[in-house]
């Protein structure tokens, strides 16, 4: 049985990047993606520890995530750990994810935010170098070791966030609002340099997008996840949110791959 369990979901490689590594540091654990486990109706977790790691959706966890946490048996768990990625902006997940622990009986031991790049191309976005990269991975790495190290022991840190770039007014404030827009489509499309490949389809961990002839489709009763898998790995830079993403850049980790991405929702 896995000492440590980890909970992820990744859009962008980011998120699957930071679970990754810490899989690494930790002599038996065990990596489990959110979304393939979204056909189960309980998942009862065994192991003393049990850990999600996801990215901040604005300014909060994203809301399928605490409604699947929501589902979670942590009866038997001994530690909880949380670990959120994002651009920068100050958040509310970590009291969002409290307070659901909180009425499981349990608490969230220990938790840090780690800052990496956007993958949003919506607002102001601007693509990090090779360099900024490799800066923010050593930073990320040696966080990471940290938390290892708690969650060996089993010892509390919750982080006095002081790393965030953005200050978010009132941000304990907006996780109802976020919910309340959370079924919002987005307007999604393919521009003239589309080539019919599928590789959006494939990266969608919900299973939107589809395609019909050479053109993907979005499908308006499937739930979208608004992790811009689509947007930041298509080849050709053709996926568009009406408005928002023509001629910005796009990002994906260099060390994920489409494949990655996709592996999320497969049996």
């Amino acid at each position: 049985m896995a000492q440590t369990e980890i909970y992820y979901f990744s859009g962008s490689g980011n998120s699957l990047y930071v679970a990754k590594t810490l899989q690494k540091m930790l002599p038996g654990s065990s990596l489990f993606p959110i979304v393939r486990l979204f056909t189960q109706k309980e998942v009862k977790l065994s192991p003393p520890s049990v850990g999600f790691v996801f990215p901040i959706h604005l300014s909060t966890i994203p809301i399928f995530i605490l409604d699947y946490i929501k589902t979670m048996d942590l009866s038997t768990t001994e530690y909880v750990f949380a670990i959120a990625t994002r651009i920068g902006t100050q958040h509310s997940a970590f009291s969002q994810l409290k307070k659901v622990i909180a009425a499981k009986g349990k608490k969230l031991n220990s938790a840090i935010s780690l800052n990496m790049p956007s993958n949003d191309p919506k607002f102001g976005f601007k693509a990090f170098s090779n360099e900024e990269i490799n800066n923010q991975k050593l930073i990320i790495n040696n966080k990471l070791l940290e938390l290892a190290s708690l969650i060996n022991t089993k010892k509390d840190f919750l982080e006095e966030d002081t790393s965030f770039l953005t200050k978010i007014p009132f941000v304990n404030s907006i996780a109802w609002l976020v919910k309340l827009t959370d079924n919002i489509q987005q307007k999604f499309y393919t521009d003239k340099k589309c080539i019919g490949c599928g590789t959006c389809a494939q990266a969608c961990p919900s299973g939107k997008i589809i395609m019909k002839g050479d053109r993907p489709f979005w499908q308006k009763e499937i739930k979208c996840f608004k992790c811009n898998a689509c947007l930041n790995f298509c080849p050709k830079q053709a996926v568009q949110i009406k408005g928002f993403t023509e001629g910005k850049d796009r990002y994906n980790h260099p060390y994920a791959t489409v494949e990655d991405i996709a592996q999320q929702k497969k049996n």
